[in-house]
């Protein structure tokens, strides 16, 4: 086949389409989140979430802008989530069970806590 025939391979566009993009997404939201804009910084962390849905750090980095904006329920799913999906990560454990207490249930933390 001739050069002049071959057409390169389509591209694919967007953010989520490689596991490349999850960190350039996760340090531009944290930087929306250190200019206090926090709809567009949990905007973009869902839609990370949503095309990697079971990839710990879109988690992780959706659990922390929860954390910092003061949203302990969305906190505590995320971590939940997060624990479901990395069983072995230290701080999902320990978050979760910070969750628990901060959303005032205690037997849930005791148990979280003897978990870790």
């Amino acid at each position: 086949m001739s050069k002049k025939n071959h057409k390169p391979a389509p591209q694919a566009k967007g953010f989520g389409t490689n596991l490349q993009s999850i960190p350039t997404v996760i340090a531009k939201a944290e930087e929306l989140l250190a200019r206090q804009e926090f709809a567009s910084a949990l905007q973009l962390l869902k839609s990370l979430e949503e095309s990697h849905p079971d990839h710990p750090d879109a988690l992780e980095a959706l659990a922390n802008a929860y954390y910092d904006i003061g949203d302990t329920i969305r906190y505590e799913q995320a971590t939940s989530r997060l624990v479901e999906v990395a069983p072995n990560s230290v701080n999902a454990a320990i978050g979760l069970a910070g969750a628990y207490l901060s959303n005032f249930r205690p037997v849930l933390a005791m148990l979280a806590f003897a978990h870790f």
